[in-house]
């Protein structure tokens, strides 16, 4: 597993924690540098977000929601949205897949 400096990991914890308290999550996955273990003090943080709260959701509706929840955090957040039958049929989208193999499962 990659190292992530222990302020970065709280943020994600405290991120999570407060978008359970709005929506149900079925799964949580750090991805991109920080999950490669390659990233800088620029990196941005990529969670993919799976919930059925997502599941006829439009978007980027649903990344402007998880945007805002993320504001307060005051670091570089960007999460994606999937709805629950993409995390479980992830290895029929090969981006999907990549997310959920190479990633770190929050939740």
């Amino acid at each position: 597993m990659a190292e992530i400096p222990d302020n970065i990991k709280k943020n994600i914890y405290d991120y999570i924690n407060g978008l359970s308290k709005k929506i149900h999550i079925v799964s949580a996955v750090l991805f991109g540098s920080y999950a490669k273990g390659n990233w800088n003090k620029d990196s941005d943080i990529d969670i993919a977000v799976f919930s059925d709260f997502f599941s006829d959701a439009d978007r980027a509706e649903s990344i402007a929601f998880l945007l805002d929840i993320a504001m307060p955090y005051g670091m570089d957040i960007q999460p994606l949205a999937f709805d629950d039958k993409d995390f479980k049929n992830y290895h029929e989208n090969p981006f999907i897949n990549e997310i959920v193999t190479t990633g770190i499962r929050i939740v």
